[in-house]
């Protein structure tokens, strides 16, 4: 049977492991956190950039149409709703398919952590419950 003192060593060389595996995991996350900051800050310049073309062509639209056809109101307001309904439709697309996206990239964050955690744990668990 192994001496108390040689347990403890082994303990503490394991808990050195753990503590550099964490400090590794850590720095990772911080570099994760970063990319998906700047992924985020990109999506959101992206999301704002398309608004406000959309919002240009909108007001451009309106103002061409009540300056060129005032006798015709309830055909302009016609094609107007259609073509916002079309937009609004678009925009919708669009934030769907952005929030898929975020989803399935923070889905593989979250599985990637999972995977590191577990690859780092194990071996200590084996290590430390069956000596």
């Amino acid at each position: 049977m192994e001496s108390v003192e040689v347990r403890l060593a082994r303990l503490e060389g394991s808990y050195e492991q753990v503590d550099r595996r964490l400090g590794s995991i850590e720095d990772r996350l911080g570099r994760i956190e970063v990319k998906l900051d700047e992924t985020a800050n990109r999506l959101d310049g992206k999301i704002e950039a398309l608004e406000s073309r959309l919002d240009g062509k909108i007001e451009a639209l309106e103002g061409r149409l009540d300056s060129k056809i005032e006798g015709l109101e309830s055909r302009v307001n016609g094609k107007i709703e259609a073509l916002e309904s079309r937009l609004d439709g678009k925009i919708g697309a669009l934030e769907s398919r952005l929030d898929g996206r975020i989803e399935a990239l923070s889905g593989r964050v979250h599985a990637l952590l999972y995977g590191i955690v577990v690859a780092i744990l194990v071996p200590i668990l084996i290590r430390v419950f069956f000596p």
